[in-house]
């Protein structure tokens, strides 16, 4: 139910580079820190799902929702996301709920370079992407593995996994690049109810009888 451009606003955030990390601990494409990212998604000694495109994009959608919710005006909602919610907020209540208005009038001395171009950077790639055969005539689009998104019914040992059923170990976590280190040495199992992406001709029948 959102704009389809906010798609490309990990463009700005990341490069869409999901291993992506700031120096100020932000995380994945959508550049999540750790306490925004709490309120939406599980960071713990097995997984860090600001590196799981699915859920860390799901977690985005809410976060810009409830932006736009609170602001009333998708550049401050935009805005909000780089400089925070409470910042756009103030801002919105000393120069009104306009997104021109508050880059104009606005003199926070935290409210700098990268929050007051976040949005235009953001303009600027929604324009590249409505216009790209202007812009990049020569490039072709880039196909893209087909991953089975499988849910494990038990506490599940991916090593072992991958060896009982064929599966490289390299490719796999690939795939699943928010697993931690210690789900990849084997030493801490991924538990029921988790997710994990199986390269699309994975055989499904073994998985499930492992």
């Amino acid at each position: 139910g959102l704009p389809e451009e906010l798609a490309y606003l990990p463009h700005v955030e990341s490069s869409f580079n999901p291993m992506a990390r700031s120096h100020a601990g932000a995380a994945g494409i959508w550049q999540f820190m750790p306490k925004t990212a709490r309120m939406f998604m599980k960071i713990n000694a097995v997984v860090d799902e600001r590196y799981d495109i699915n859920v860390s994009t799901k977690a985005a959608c809410a976060l810009l929702q409830m932006n736009y919710k609170e602001t009333g005006d998708w550049g401050l909602a935009i805005t909000a996301y780089n400089h925070g919610l409470n910042g756009m907020l103030r801002a919105a209540e000393q120069c009104g709920r306009n997104y021109l208005e508050v880059r104009r009038k606005y003199t926070s001395p935290t409210f700098q370079f990268a929050s007051k171009n976040f949005y235009p950077e953001f303009l600027a790639a929604v324009e590249i992407m409505r216009n790209l055969p202007d812009y990049f005539p020569s490039l072709k689009p880039e196909k893209l593995p087909s991953v089975i998104r499988y849910t494990v019914k038990k506490p599940t040992n991916l090593p072992l996994l991958a060896r009982r059923c064929t599966i490289d170990l390299q490719a796999l976590r690939e795939l699943n690049p928010a697993y931690t280190q210690k789900v990849w040495q084997g030493r801490v199992p991924v538990p029921a109810g988790y997710a994990v992406n199986l390269p699309g001709n994975v055989n499904v029948a073994a998985v499930n009888s492992f």
